[in-house]
């Protein structure tokens, strides 16, 4: 039976919750007997899908790192057709979770599962961030790891790290999940690690996903972003709303919203913006924008 958990608590505000995310960490699997264990000395491996993706390929190599720190094992990262001569971690959208009926292409984007099957673990999900939330799920729930900053981290030191068997899934509550103003200048590795998808004015990088960011030109105040005074106020000059003498700027002036022909090369623009800005995604590997801001400058122009 799969457990469904459904709450993903930022880093900064965990200190406040820390007695009931214990006791979330011990719910999964602990009324479960043990799958596996491991150790310095284990043949563990951690095996990606065979043509892995940026985001699977990060979450192989932070499980790797953050094993190796706990236990002082060495965890091999390898592509399929790679056969695990013991346990074996499987990350992603393997050949090996889809013989036991779990495909990833399937999960809800931002959906995420962690599933023992005999002795391996798989950890997979939706959209180019699931898989990485299952293996920060992993890390944090079962391996007790902690991100508190983007430069602060505990690491549990363990002779052994043991799995229970388990079953557990789970999706972020909200669609879209920003705390504006905590980067890390890190490419948006800690807002993903707290299963975040958009880190304020920073750009989320591929190998983590992408983020959830507004489409092009920008998150607020766009009308001369998008249509520019400086291209069309000689000719139309009735398209803006101007305060005081000279020409438009974004401190005296705003779009004539009045004006229907101004609408219609505004919308023109817009959608030339849309259909770039999903190409772009596209060919970067990242998810498509869908929410793009069309909004005043910043001034009181409507006082006039």
């Amino acid at each position: 039976m799969i457990q469904k958990q459904r709450f993903s608590l930022p880093a900064i505000a965990r200190f406040v919750f820390a007695p009931i995310l214990a006791l979330a960490t011990l719910s999964i699997g602990s009324a479960q007997p043990v799958a596996f264990t491991f150790n310095a000395e284990s043949n563990v491996s951690i095996i990606l899908p065979q043509n892995a993706t940026l985001p699977e390929q990060t979450a192989a190599r932070e499980l790797s790192d953050y094993l190796t720190k706990i236990t002082g094992g060495d965890f091999a990262v390898q592509n399929e057709p790679a056969t695990a001569t013991s346990t074996a971690i499987y990350v992603g959208d393997t050949a090996f979770a889809k013989s036991v009926g779990v495909v990833g292409s399937t999960v809800a984007s931002e959906a995420w599962r962690m599933k023992t099957q005999d002795d391996n673990l798989i950890l997979v999900g939706g959209g180019t961030r699931g898989t990485l939330y299952a293996t920060y799920r992993f890390l944090e729930d079962v391996a007790g790891v902690r991100w508190w900053s983007p430069w602060a981290e505990t690491v549990p030191k363990r002779g052994s790290l043991s799995v229970r068997a388990m079953d557990v899934s789970g999706k972020p509550a909200f669609a879209y999940r920003d705390i504006y103003a905590t980067y890390g200048n890190d490419n948006g590795r800690f807002a993903i690690r707290n299963r975040l998808n958009r880190d304020g004015d920073w750009p989320i990088g591929a190998e983590y996903g992408g983020g959830r960011d507004y489409g092009p030109p920008y998150h607020v105040h766009t009308f001369f972003k998008i249509l520019s005074p400086a291209k069309y106020y000689a000719q139309h000059p009735d398209w803006f709303v101007v305060r005081g003498p000279g020409a438009p700027t974004v401190n005296t002036a705003e779009l004539a919203m009045s004006n229907p022909e101004m609408r219609q090369e505004f919308l023109k623009l817009l959608r030339e913006i849309i259909r770039k800005s999903h190409q772009d995604a596209k060919d970067k590997g990242l998810p498509l924008p869908d929410v793009f801001s069309v909004s005043q400058e910043d001034n009181d122009v409507s006082e006039v």
